[in-house]
């Protein structure tokens, strides 16, 4: 009996590490990036410099609903000092995902003024998982960069991200762009 108690005890602790204790948080599978065509059109971005902290980098201005939903899906590299800026009409809770994009990502979610109010550190690529990376605030702005950015600069939650005016002033452009883009890539 004690033996039978034992072997019990054994195989649930076995089970637990093997399973995770997790199982209602699942891990997505990514998929193999060379499923992800690099061919695609993307947008006619605007280009523009910001300043995060004291850090320039140059991004491509998101600021109609189709760029916001195109993104930096596809892309197979995203450079150190470049970036993605996500112009939104107004302040609210946001949540990005991942949907065929194939590199890991920071999300940073700003306030109205520019303050970095939530940071998404390395979005797994292709995560599809809703509210895994949302703002835990408002925000009117996001910025995405290369995945570990901010720790290779020591920036956190709380720093300034400096915004041309000309940017912030911007009136939206049309949603004409329309691509014919399948809903998912890989498995």
């Amino acid at each position: 009996m004690n033996v039978a108690r034992s072997w019990f005890g054994l195989v649930s602790i076995v089970a637990v590490v093997a399973c995770g204790s997790h199982g209602d948080d699942p891990k997505p599978v990514v998929p193999s990036t060379s499923a992800v065509p690099a061919d695609l059109p993307r947008p006619a971005f605007d280009i523009a410099s910001i300043k995060v902290g004291e850090i320039a980098l140059t991004v491509e201005v998101a600021d109609s609903g189709d760029e916001r939903a195109y993104g930096c899906m596809f892309i197979p590299e995203l450079p150190d000092d470049r970036g993605m800026l996500f112009l939104f009409p107004g302040s609210e809770p946001r949540s990005f995902w991942m949907r065929n994009t194939r590199i890991p990502l920071d999300i940073a979610y700003l306030s109205e003024s520019g303050r970095i109010v939530t940071l998404c550190r390395n979005a797994l690529p292709f995560d599809e998982r809703p509210g895994v990376y949302a703002s835990t605030a408002p925000a009117r702005f996001v910025l995405e960069v290369a995945g570990g950015w901010f720790e290779r600069h020591g920036l956190n939650e709380g720093a300034l991200v400096w915004i041309p005016h000309e940017v912030l002033t911007r009136t939206p452009g049309p949603d004409d762009f329309k691509p014919n883009l399948p809903r998912r890539i890989g498995p």
